[in-house]
């Protein structure tokens, strides 16, 4: 009784330590294949470079071998002709090739002017238009205009205009992923609601003022469009608060960013929370164990979590059965743990001798 109150007692004291050996480290190979199956070659490399930086992924021959093979069929000329062609005809690509062939398209003013005409057909035909896209297309075709403008007076105004500039340099830039955004019907309704109401200023003011005072929403849009996952970001913003978040995790994560989106699914809120609390290394430590690695670095904090995991590295020779324990132990709540203790208490609690006791202990 008294060696279980003890156990009862170290589990209660290193819980935390526990939790950490009770994690199961994530093998990425099975899902990254289903990725290359599906033709999504570039969700694959990212997924797969994520956990590539930690040893028991980087030194599987396995993973190595996948890792070459999605790198061969990425590198082919047919295949990048193929995203070419996708940007261009599409307007979006998870490619590179494919994405810096819709920016070219969707930074010449031709392809705004041509989003309006295509609106002012379904208009003229009565048919349902798109008022997200004419304020995308309309704002476009505004910050081309500034861009010309503002250049032709930067070097007379010895650069007074320099402001306006960079501003609608911006806005080009982010109009792209908004663009994308809204032809996959994944753009949030208050962004939409924002350029709306941004492309009636311009229009009224006959003005580019406004982009200046978009200049923030754009500039994080912009942000999230040159990381991997930036687009999924993009669409779980609930308001300028939220954008602002999304934007700081981006930078903080950088290339990180997509897997980490697609292993905090749900619980991407924290994630980005926990970012800012404990660090970008920190959290993609604990990511490499999933979601329930996450979950435990909010409980013990970062520095506990690297020293344990780092000596869950050592006993990983113990196996699933070690794990299993573990794992069953940490699933014991406190109060159980403090009722096991008692047994253990109450065999070495002092208790009241008894009178016959007491008098062979009295000398004669």
């Amino acid at each position: 009784m008294v060696i279980t109150s003890v156990i009862a007692a170290l589990v209660w004291w290193q819980k935390g330590q526990i939790a950490v050996w009770a994690l199961v480290r994530t093998d990425p190979i099975p899902e990254v294949q289903q990725m290359v199956d599906r033709g999504l070659l570039a969700d694959a490399d990212q997924y797969l470079g994520f956990f590539m930086d930690y040893d028991y992924v980087r030194n599987n021959p396995q993973a190595q071998q996948l890792q070459e093979t999605i790198a061969e069929k990425r590198s082919s000329s047919l295949y990048q002709l193929q995203k070419i062609g996708e940007g261009l005809a599409l307007g979006h690509s998870d490619e590179s090739a494919g994405q810096i062939a819709s920016v070219i398209s969707d930074l010449m003013v031709i392809g705004d002017l041509r989003d309006l005409a295509v609106q002012g057909w379904h208009w003229s035909q009565d048919e349902a238009t798109d008022p997200v896209l004419i304020a995308l297309a309309s704002i476009g075709v505004a910050a081309s205009a500034a861009q010309l403008g503002a250049a032709a007076a930067t070097v007379p105004t010895a650069g007074a205009s320099t402001a306006v500039t960079v501003s609608a340099t911006t806005a080009k830039t982010a109009l792209t992923t908004l663009k994308t955004m809204r032809r996959l019907n994944k753009l949030p309704d208050w962004i939409g609601s924002s350029l709306i109401t941004t492309a009636r200023q311009i229009r009224q003011q006959r003005s580019w003022n406004g982009l200046v005072d978009a200049q923030t929403l754009l500039t994080d849009v912009t942000t999230l469009s040159r990381v991997p996952g930036g687009a999924k970001l993009l669409e779980q913003t609930r308001d300028a608060v939220s954008l602002a978040q999304a934007a700081r995790f981006a930078r903080l994560q950088g290339s990180r960013t997509q897997a980490l989106v697609h292993i905090s699914a749900d619980a991407l809120p924290q994630t980005m929370r926990m970012t800012e609390r404990y660090g970008a290394q920190a959290v993609a430590l604990a990511a490499t164990f999933g979601k329930q690695g996450l979950h435990v670095l909010d409980s013990t904090g970062a520095v506990a979590f690297a020293k344990y995991s780092a000596r869950a590295t050592k006993l990983a020779y113990k196996g699933d059965a070690f794990r299993v324990l573990a794992r069953w132990l940490t699933q014991l709540s406190s109060t159980v743990l403090a009722l096991l203790t008692l047994p253990g208490l109450l065999a070495i609690w002092p208790r009241k001798r008894s009178k016959r006791h007491k008098a062979m202990l009295t000398p004669p």
